[in-house]
């Protein structure tokens, strides 16, 4: 078995079940999940030197945010975003440790042993990531802590976040002015 089949195999037999048990769905070694108008994807990115006697890759791990499509961050109606077309973006390495982290795939690798590992990884890792900023109402919880805003870091990752509050706070004016003209009070309590 060559490295590429060995990598097939572990995301055909290892990586793509565990995905479509939580809803994934898959094109080639891109996951999509769709939540609720937004999408979380999880790509597994081969590094450019892969060769025939190895295969090297790590996970990417991104959430579009379908309020904020335009311009390089939209995709057409009908389909799911790539990965690079994300809104919120990271390596799972810095998850795991900081650091950018990559797996290593050969004819000989313990395939079985590796894809335990991934999974592994995805779980505790990618998903939770992927669930706190999957929905406007998290993401917007998110800028309101400062402890976590903080960790969020990033000039791009906080610029949409930015954006998102701006298109919240739209959405919320807009809503209590059309309560207000159909007789609401502040409260909500219609009179």
């Amino acid at each position: 078995m060559r490295a590429q089949e060995a990598f097939d195999e572990l995301v055909s037999d290892g990586v793509w079940p565990f995905l479509d048990a939580h809803g994934f769905m898959r094109s080639r070694y891109t996951f999509h999940r769709k939540a609720g108008a937004n999408w979380q994807v999880i790509n597994l990115q081969k590094r450019g030197s892969s060769d025939a006697s190895r295969v090297t890759f790590t996970a990417n791990l991104g959430v579009a945010l379908d309020r904020l499509r335009t311009g390089t961050y939209d995709w057409r109606p009908g389909r799911r975003p790539a990965e690079y077309r994300c809104h919120l973006r990271e390596r799972i390495g810095y998850l795991l440790r900081d650091e950018d982290t990559w797996w290593e795939v050969s004819a000989d690798s313990n395939v079985v042993a590796l894809t335990d590992t991934i999974t592994l990884v995805l779980e505790l890792y990618a998903l939770p990531w992927l669930e706190a900023r999957s929905s406007d109402a998290a993401l917007v919880a998110l800028v309101r802590d400062p402890v976590l805003l903080r960790a969020e870091g990033g000039p791009e990752r906080l610029r949409w976040l930015a954006r998102l509050m701006t298109c919240s706070a739209s959405t919320t004016r807009g809503a209590r002015s059309s309560s207000r003209a159909r007789g609401a009070m502040p409260n909500g309590v219609y009179s």
